[in-house]
């Protein structure tokens, strides 16, 4: 235990050290291609397993499956799940808990949002012909027993997206006429999702400036 005390003293009192690599350098980091607000409708019945009265709660989690430009365009798909989980009252006046998955599917043009231009990968195929005299006089055409291919292709990083924060706009409906049991609920929802667009790229940072009459703060490179 006096080990132990003495080991731990000697750590409080010890400096902090940041192991730290400072400008000038080139480093890959993500860059922010766009930033937004995107509203997507979703129109849906949720079936409950059996006859409900009342609803008491329903909770909510957004998840992203799938947020993707198509192609080398600037249309972005998106798709996910919205996570329900729903407790009500059954016809025996016992408390039952649901969860459903609700699906949403949506495309939409980021052109106006992009704040830099997106680096696509490509692939070329370049094909070298060589002639030859052909069956006629005077006649020289491509020579037929002879292929020679050059493949070229610029790989970059993939864009991603990253979900900031989400809103849920909903309004549940009961079909069923007077206060009959019912086990389908219509709902209507939007889902207001921030989203923020990223592609990894080589960055140059300049090696930091403080001002004149200011001490630079040296940090420790590893």
């Amino acid at each position: 235990m006096e080990n132990e005390r003495k080991l731990k003293a000697g750590f409080e009192k010890e400096d902090v050290k940041n192991w730290v690599s400072y400008g000038p350098v080139v480093s890959e980091i993500p860059v922010v291609l766009a930033e937004f607000y995107v509203d997507i409708p979703v129109v849906t019945d949720i079936n409950l397993p059996t006859a409900a009265v009342e609803i008491k709660r329903i909770t909510k989690d957004v998840c992203l499956t799938q947020c993707q430009l198509i192609g080398t365009s600037t249309i972005l798909s998106i798709s996910g799940f919205v996570r329900k989980n729903i407790e009500y009252v059954d016809d025996d006046s016992c408390l039952q808990d649901f969860t459903v998955d609700v699906d949403f599917d949506y495309t939409m043009d980021i052109a106006k949002y992009l704040k830099h231009y997106i680096w696509y990968s490509s692939k070329y195929q370049n094909e070298f012909l060589f002639g030859e005299n052909c069956c006629c006089k005077d006649k020289f055409c491509k020579d037929f027993k002879r292929k020679d291919l050059t493949d070229w292709a610029h790989l970059n990083e993939p864009v991603f997206c990253k979900l900031l924060r989400y809103y849920i706009t909903e309004t549940d409906i009961n079909r069923q006429q007077d206060e009959e049991p019912f086990t389908t609920l219509h709902e209507k929802m939007v889902v207001s999702l921030a989203l923020k667009v990223l592609q990894k790229r080589q960055i140059y940072i300049p090696r930091p400036y403080y001002g004149e009459g200011k001490e630079e703060v040296q940090g420790e490179e590893r």
